[in-house]
């Protein structure tokens, strides 16, 4: 299946929700003194994956994000605690 017939598939509902999942949220790089690891554990995952690997590599912080999908969610599940 070519990305542009499963992006097709997808509802609305999935692509936002697939596109909030790779969004930086309001409050990077900021974090809450218990947030600490899960931030750093992030912070750190996203700077070493979103590296440009070509000059001009415009997806380098998409595709960081993406890859670091499951450290930027405890991120945002801890900041956003009461």
């Amino acid at each position: 299946m070519s990305p542009s017939t499963a992006a097709s598939s997808l509802s609305e509902q999935e692509i936002r929700k697939e596109i909030e999942s790779i969004t930086l949220p309001s409050y990077f790089p900021t974090y809450k003194q218990q947030c600490k690891e899960v931030a750093e554990n992030f912070f750190n995952c996203f700077s070493s994956r979103s590296i440009k690997t070509q000059k001009g590599d415009r997806l380098a912080g998409v595709n960081g994000l993406r890859q670091c999908s499951q450290e930027l969610s405890k991120y945002r599940e801890c900041m956003e605690q009461p």
